[in-house]
């Protein structure tokens, strides 16, 4: 969608719903047009409504923000996976820019990764510009009132989206050569809505660093997205959190065994979350370890039995084992 902005007052904002469009902040006028652009790659886009025409010369922002833009998974299955479209708008209008409510790390390194300058990203808006929107954005993907049980057909376009956005980081021949990854849960920009702290983690660090052919990855200190999908996929076992180290993780993991600490329903109740859950499992061999206890609030704090998280590592290492010394003979 194409909107012209004709006045606005601080941190104007849009919410785009369903293809409605909400006025938010002050805006005072809104008129929309549909424009096609590379229809082999996104066959869906984009429906031609009027003649208005926009000359690459124009002020134009890509708005993919949604309401939750500041919670990682969020981000990337909200926000992210129009990336490779924002590259397409780009050749065509090179004074477009990314407009984000909130500059944050993770959006960043995940624009990198398309090759999208830290320039072309902004929270300020420059007056009677326009705005382009993405014809379907997957709003609240999260929240169970939007998957209504009645609703079982998930757009084509947002499987689309998803798809090229999987597709980008795809690569054939890869070596598995880390027996096990660890993910350790960070707290660098963490939601703080449903923050929590592993309380097993440091021992768990511990233990899993003295296993031969070991990783730790602290994704808070990554800088690289695309290195990070490399290390997924060459892990044999991965062990990270639920959430969103989940969520997005075992997304690109391809091939692995997931061990997931603790335990969240969202990928069982809500329609999209379900089915980016279930292209992971589908790509990969997924358990989750109940958590023994929780406590507190903001964080959370979850304690987990070490002893079952041990005990699970060691069958699928000799899992791996086994299955090393079949194909060998």
């Amino acid at each position: 969608m194409i909107v012209h902005v004709g006045s606005f007052l601080d941190n104007a904002s849009y919410v785009l719903d369903n293809y409605n469009i909400y006025e938010v902040n002050g805006v005072k006028s809104i008129e929309l047009y549909h424009k096609c652009f590379d229809k082999s790659m996104y066959p869906f886009g984009w429906i031609a409504k009027t003649n208005d025409i926009i000359e690459p010369s124009d002020n134009i922002y890509f708005y993919i923000d949604t309401l939750f833009h500041h919670a990682f998974a969020h981000w990337v299955f909200e926000s992210a996976i129009y990336l490779p479209l924002f590259k397409i708008l780009k050749d065509k209008y090179p004074n477009i820019k990314i407009y984000s409510k909130e500059i944050k790390s993770y959006k960043k390194i995940l624009c990198r990764a398309f090759d999208i300058d830290d320039t072309d990203i902004t929270s300020v808006f420059i007056e009677n510009s326009r705005v382009l929107f993405p014809t379907y954005q997957s709003f609240h993907i999260f929240l169970p009132h939007y998957t209504d049980s009645n609703d079982t057909v998930i757009d084509p376009k947002y499987k689309m989206y998803l798809n090229n956005f999987y597709n980008y980081f795809k690569k054939d021949n890869i070596i598995k050569d880390i027996d096990i990854l660890y993910l350790p849960r960070g707290n660098k920009e963490n939601f703080c809505g449903n923050d929590r702290v592993i309380l097993i983690q440091d021992v768990l660090i511990e233990y899993i660093s003295n296993l031969p052919n070991s990783m730790i990855l602290n994704t808070d200190t990554m800088t690289n997205f695309n290195e990070q999908v490399d290390i997924l996929r060459r892990s044999k076992i991965i062990v990270l959190d639920y959430g969103s180290s989940l969520n997005v993780n075992a997304f690109f993991a391809e091939n692995s065994n997931i061990i997931v600490l603790n335990y969240d329903i969202h990928h069982e109740i809500q329609q999209i979350l379900n089915h980016i859950y279930n292209l992971s499992q589908a790509r990969n061999k997924i358990v989750f370890i109940k958590n023994s206890s929780t406590e507190g609030s903001n964080p959370i704090k979850v304690n987990i039995d070490i002893s079952k998280v041990k005990y699970i590592i060691q069958k699928n290492l000799e899992e791996i084992s086994l299955h090393n010394q079949e194909n060998l003979s």
